[in-house]
């Protein structure tokens, strides 16, 4: 019967990707080169567990995010290096120039709610500054999936560029699974966004091969991304160092630090950042 339940729910999650590939083949406009690598969304490159706290045996992604959303107290920063679209062929354009950094908060026990901001472009986020949310709707339990919905670049900082590239605010829905395959957990996340989601289904399977490391593969309404991370010191690290690439643009590595910081301190990092950013 679990068996059962696993086999369903991969293709469930087969479904999802099928479905998706006409919207990857005959998409007119790419995301916007910022956001083309990581997302700044809960998951994204961090292991989490059904609770929303940094766990090695937990559920992560790399550009979509996973259902699991982190609550009070809990802060997380990134920095990644990767490419725009084309780099990896090109010999005219310079190789690791695509930096995202992102800073977030958790806030909230029921709901759980994200808050974070990311600067991109270079990597001394230099350009545009996007801030985003998650909220969590639905835990995980033995009947359903957990399930959170959520935007990405809320103020629109992208929009000049609708000539040229899918912008707007990027509303989402996404619900995350757990299994377990071969002793050790296996997740599933599915959903739906629009703007840089491309207005497509979205997907992905993580699984913790062990303590020190995780595997990704998902479809980010785009492309095709993958990753292997790892966590120096085991499971509960709170640094984990991750290796990818994004389908379409090519090698992506970054650093990710997850810990713990009063909810009292929000103002005054938020005050600082809307200060230096817009």
């Amino acid at each position: 019967m679990y068996i059962t339940r696993i086999i369903r729910s991969l293709l469930a999650v087969g479904t999802v990707l099928l479905a998706a590939i006409p919207t990857q083949v005959y998409s007119i406009q790419p995301p916007a080169k910022q956001y083309i690598n990581v997302a700044p969304l809960p998951g994204a490159d961090v292991a989490l567990n059904c609770d929303g706290i940094p766990d090695g045996q937990g559920a992560m992604q790399i550009n979509i995010p996973v259902a699991y959303t982190p609550g009070k107290d809990y802060i997380d920063m990134t920095v990644f290096a990767g490419q725009f679209q084309g780099d990896a062929i090109s010999r005219k354009r310079k190789f690791w120039h695509n930096g995202s950094g992102v800073i977030g908060m958790g806030f909230g026990i029921k709901p759980r709610v994200y808050l974070s901001a990311m600067a991109a472009s270079s990597i001394l986020f230099k350009d545009s500054k996007s801030i985003n949310i998650q909220v969590q709707i639905l835990d995980e339990t033995v009947k359903h999936p957990a399930l959170a919905i959520g935007a990405q670049d809320l103020a629109q900082k992208e929009k000049e560029r609708a000539s040229i590239a899918a912008v707007g605010v990027g509303y989402y829905a996404a619900m995350t699974r757990s299994y377990s395959w071969k002793q050790r957990p296996l997740y599933l996340t599915a959903g739906y966004g629009t703007a840089r989601f491309q207005k497509s289904p979205i997907g992905g399977l993580s699984y913790s091969i062990n303590d020190y490391y995780s595997s990704a593969l998902e479809f980010d309404g785009y492309q095709v991304n993958g990753a292997i991370a790892w966590r120096p010191n085991g499971r509960f690290s709170r640094m984990t160092v991750t290796a990818g690439f994004n389908g379409k643009c090519g090698l992506l590595v970054g650093i990710h630090f997850t810990g713990k910081l009063d909810n009292g301190w929000a103002p005054v990092i938020a005050t600082s950042m809307l200060r230096r950013w817009y």
